[in-house]
């Protein structure tokens, strides 16, 4: 089963990155709702734990029924992004663009924070302890409950420049997802009203 699961995966073209099997692995085992874009797209080289990194970030903006969660990612010596463990801003369900905006460009604003690598033996651990604190904010017991009815757009800060992209669930598997990369938008240095503006029509197209 994780061959054939490990074939289908491998069709997005960056697989070829050396170690990602390591991630598919983990995908496989452990199921959790994730967006492919994070571990393969969005993979760097591995960087040293506590080492000065580019001026970047990751956050990803969960969009549920009572509000929005706006998570700003860590990424693992190995290149692998994930949830950092620590409770997520969250901005009310009716806030217009100018407030959801704001909140990402606050969560953009430090570069992203590296952590060691878990071991293999290690990732159901690290898994619970990092989406502990965002599924208790939403009272939720499971990230697959956390992810029912979720819209999701990651933005991705590189300097000043950001990318807004929706992510689509998989027809298949509710619990993967997939950058829809067609309907990416670029800013530069983009005020909280733009931003937000961009966010709202990343969340549409996410959802069509």
């Amino acid at each position: 089963m994780f061959a054939a699961t490990a074939k289908r995966i491998c069709n997005v073209r960056t697989c070829r990155c050396a170690g990602v099997f390591a991630e598919i692995r983990y995908l496989h085992e452990t199921r959790i709702s994730v967006s492919l874009r994070l571990v393969f797209q969005r993979r760097r080289e591995p960087a040293q734990s506590g080492s000065p990194t580019a001026d970047r970030a990751l956050v990803t903006i969960y969009h549920r029924a009572e509000a929005y969660y706006v998570s700003t990612k860590v990424q693992t010596t190995a290149g692998v992004w994930t949830e950092p463990g620590e409770p997520a801003r969250t901005v009310p369900r009716d806030a217009d663009a100018v407030e959801i905006g704001a909140a990402v460009i606050e969560a953009l604003a430090p570069p992203v924070r590296v952590v060691a690598h878990p071991a293999r033996d290690a990732w159901t651990a690290y898994r619970r302890a990092s989406l502990g604190p965002i599924q208790a904010q939403a009272g939720v017991r499971s990230w697959r409950a956390f992810m029912s009815g979720t819209s999701v757009v990651d933005v991705q800060r590189a300097g000043s420049r950001v990318t807004v992209c929706p992510m689509r669930r998989d027809g298949r598997r509710s619990d993967v997802w997939h950058a829809a990369s067609d309907h990416e938008i670029h800013l530069d240095a983009p005020n909280p009203e733009v931003l937000g503006d961009a966010i709202g029509q990343a969340t549409a197209s996410g959802q069509s």
